[in-house]
């Protein structure tokens, strides 16, 4: 498990390179800044497991839980479509 900032934790993200995850962090960062406007973040977890295609589960807690999951064969797009799924719901 890798842990950022001590309040995200990502899961099953060992075996992705550097470069790739400099821009996972970067869309990550963009999209928590989006949520942090509407609420007041106390955690976000994000399990990636990958098959066909890379399967990415976000869950943020304030208190309540939000947890949402998208697919697709490109691991950006994955993430991207989980948290607009997270912030459709603010």
């Amino acid at each position: 498990m890798i842990t950022i900032n001590d309040f995200i934790k990502l899961e099953g993200f060992d075996e992705i390179d550097g470069g790739h995850m400099i821009i996972v962090k970067k869309i990550m960062g963009l999209h928590i800044k989006e949520i942090k406007e509407k609420l007041d973040i106390k955690e976000v977890m994000m399990n990636l497991t990958k098959g066909d295609e890379f399967s990415v589960k976000i869950k943020v807690k304030n208190g309540k839980e939000i947890e949402k999951s998208a697919s697709d064969k490109i691991i950006f797009t994955a993430i991207d479509k989980a948290f607009k799924e997270i912030e459709a719901d603010l």
